[in-house]
């Protein structure tokens, strides 16, 4: 849910009245769980269930919402995308059409929990007549990038339009989590590690932040006065900049008042995501845009970014021919 947004709601809840204290308020006005954490999980997962539908998608339309519902295509390729991002995101890209170079890593095991083996470079742009997307389209020149920002996916029931910024965060956001549940994203060593000088309340949650930031393919040692040494960072990050992502990351959480009480994994996801995803203006090749709509499909809610924003918006044909009084 996007920040201020409070909508009205009413939810029902079946439960063994023998876990309902009723007796907490004079007029009944509030009740009591015994297990608050399990009811508030289970709501919370019945909520995103309805967000993970495309029912979700925020459309313009002048038919029933009923009448409007996407029915995914039975031609989505069931084979995972390379979660490294393409080469044409790396920096230098008017060399990317040169033959690929091997990279391998290696760093002190007790530096950098998650490990680090030889890999491949990131895939070229996936070839337009190998990919069948979930818009059902399988040319990527079909695909329009308007004010560097939005993708317009054309459909045959009308339009579909992509915030490309918060697709790509939703994309990075579920990487970040997976890494932090034990998967093994794919880590770059830096050649010179970086120093980053960092106020005294964003070194204090240092002890709490680096574990997570390390399980993602951070190389991270304290070397004291407020200072950190940086020598490896996740293969995603395109925008690496002498670790100005990292640095913004962990200032964002540190002032952030609510980091103790919420999910701190989750919180260092997000803004990890928020931090390292392409930016509204960032021009994009034909085959940057069709291989960043087959990731955002292969995501588990393609449809809202982390920050509870909207990604997909749909103009139907019979929006468009009303807005032209047809």
């Amino acid at each position: 849910m996007a920040h201020g947004v409070q909508p009205f709601y009413v939810v029902f809840l079946t439960v063994d009245p023998d876990q309902v204290d009723v007796n907490v308020h004079p007029q009944k006005r509030e009740v009591r769980f015994p297990d608050q954490r399990a009811v508030y999980q289970t709501v919370a997962e019945a909520v995103k269930t309805v967000f993970r539908t495309a029912d979700s998608v925020v459309a313009e339309s002048s038919k029933k919402p009923e009448d409007d519902r996407f029915e995914p295509p039975t031609s989505v390729t069931p084979n995972p995308i390379p979660s490294a991002i393409p080469d044409f995101w790396s920096p230098g890209r008017a060399s990317r059409t040169s033959e690929p170079v091997p990279t391998y890593v290696t760093t002190p095991a007790d530096l950098i929990p998650t490990q680090l083996t030889e890999f491949d470079p990131p895939a070229p742009p996936i070839p337009a007549a190998a990919v069948q997307h979930q818009s059902g389209r399988s040319d990527t020149n079909e695909y329009w990038q308007v004010d560097n920002t939005y993708i317009f996916l054309p459909r045959d029931d009308g339009v579909w339009i992509v915030d490309q910024h918060v697709a790509h965060e939703r994309i990075l956001y579920e990487e970040a989590m997976r890494a932090m549940d034990g998967a093994s994203p794919p880590s770059q060593r830096l050649l010179f590690p970086v120093t980053l000088i960092l106020q005294p309340h964003e070194f204090a949650v240092l002890p709490d932040v680096k574990p997570r930031l390390m399980s993602m393919g951070f190389g991270i040692e304290e070397a004291g006065d407020m200072a950190v040494v940086v020598d490896a960072h996740p293969s995603t990050i395109h925008n690496w900049a002498d670790g100005k992502p990292l640095r913004d990351m962990i200032a964002q959480i540190a002032d952030d008042p609510d980091r103790i009480k919420d999910d701190l994994a989750e919180k260092v996801a997000i803004s990890y995501a928020c931090h390292t995803a392409i930016k509204a203006g960032d021009p994009l090749e034909p085959g940057e845009v069709g291989w960043l709509m087959d990731r955002l499909f292969t995501t588990a809610m393609p449809y809202v970014c982390p920050h509870g924003r909207p990604i997909l918006v749909k103009i139907t044909k019979d929006e468009l021919a009303k807005r032209f009084g047809r």
